[in-house]
């Protein structure tokens, strides 16, 4: 019901009042009068004055640019607040991240518009286009539409809405690719050629060797490494700095005692050890561009075969479940899950290899 609908009615203190709707929410007031008809005055006067709570001032909704502004900013989205609120986890990295989607494709989208304007037919509409539009993965564009859900979801929690528009929109269909990963001869040329940074070749060894993700590789202290193996505890980011696994939890990774001794022996001072100074970490950027550049030296087309450096972890994963060892194993090592994940990294190349550490040391 739109907000110039209302109803007069009388109380049995003899004044008139009336109620209305907006965002789905009945609202109240007093005509201040006892005659229907001056009663009937008042209302139509401050519905001219787009007025009807009598609070001074028009009342429009809010358009979708001024409502989504706090969200997934960090210290002000309410959905942040609300899960670290009931002790969940959520990364400032992530957030700044869905912050950059809102700003890049939604305000274009619908900024300008009020949100009891969104509909389902305008959202599927841009939907559909958006993949073309904007040159990105329909993956993408169903992450970007999963952002827009939970702003209107909690539009709708306010009253600001009586129902999502979002959800009666199916996502795309995501494309269907292989993710990049390492073959066996890649790695040993990869690691038989001398590299121009010592600390980038020695971040991709560690990935290669142990499966860690790229945030694990620059969170990784020096307190850490033990013998013959290392505790994943922490990952790096940019903004948060040392924070927690993706999990949020620790694991035990075996690793050879030669590597083990290596890493216990870079020769910077300081806490960190993928790092020139041991204060900071590598820079991600640093790490994939020097890592690219060595691949090209290396005559490895990494752009045509989808490799980056999480496919150092597709590789390792692939030689542990392909060479069958246990897949209890494989989760506590390389950090899934669930038994789902793990095949989600399954490239059937592997060496002759049987065991954790034989798969190691032999790479």
């Amino acid at each position: 019901m739109r907000d110039d609908h209302f109803v007069i009615y009388r109380k049995e203190d003899g004044y008139y009042y009336y109620y209305f709707y907006r965002w789905g929410k009945r609202i109240r007031r007093s005509t201040g009068v006892k005659r229907k008809s001056e009663a009937l005055s008042v209302v139509l006067d401050r519905l001219a004055k787009g007025d009807l709570t009598n609070e001074g001032k028009s009342i429009r909704p809010a358009l979708f640019s001024e409502y989504s502004e706090p969200f997934f900013v960090w210290d002000r989205c309410p959905i942040i607040r609300d899960k670290l609120e009931r002790g969940g986890h959520y990364s400032m990295e992530f957030a700044n991240s869905q912050r950059m989607q809102i700003k890049k494709y939604l305000v274009p989208a619908f900024g300008s518009k009020v949100l009891p304007e969104i509909s389902p037919a305008m959202i599927n509409t841009w939907l559909r286009s958006l993949p073309k539009k904007s040159g990105i993965a329909p993956q993408t564009a169903n992450k970007v539409l999963s952002i827009l859900r939970q702003i209107l979801d909690y539009a709708v929690s306010e009253n600001l809405l009586q129902e999502n528009p979002a959800k009666a929109v199916k996502p795309l269909i995501p494309q269907e690719h292989e993710r990049g990963c390492f073959t066996p001869e890649q790695v040993k040329k990869i690691f038989s050629v001398r590299w121009a940074d010592y600390y980038v070749e020695l971040a991709c060894r560690l990935a290669a060797t142990t499966g860690m993700r790229l945030g694990e590789v620059r969170g990784l202290l020096k307190e850490h490494v033990h013998a013959d193996y290392i505790e994943v505890c922490h990952s790096y980011a940019n903004r948060e700095k040392l924070k927690s696994t993706k999990s949020g939890k620790s694991r035990i990774v075996p690793i050879p005692p030669a590597l083990a001794q290596e890493l216990l022996n870079v020769p910077q001072n300081g806490p960190y050890v993928i790092s020139y100074d041991g204060t900071t970490p590598l820079w991600q950027t640093t790490i994939t561009e020097k890592m690219n550049a060595h691949l090209a030296f290396c005559g490895i087309p990494y752009k045509d075969l989808g490799l980056s450096f999480h496919s150092f972890r597709h590789f390792f994963n692939t030689q542990l479940v392909a060479q069958g060892v246990n897949e209890n194993q494989i989760l506590a090592v390389v950090g899934h899950s669930s038994a789902r994940m793990t095949q989600h990294y399954l490239h059937l190349e592997a060496g002759d290899m049987s065991q954790i550490r034989d798969v190691q040391s032999a790479i």
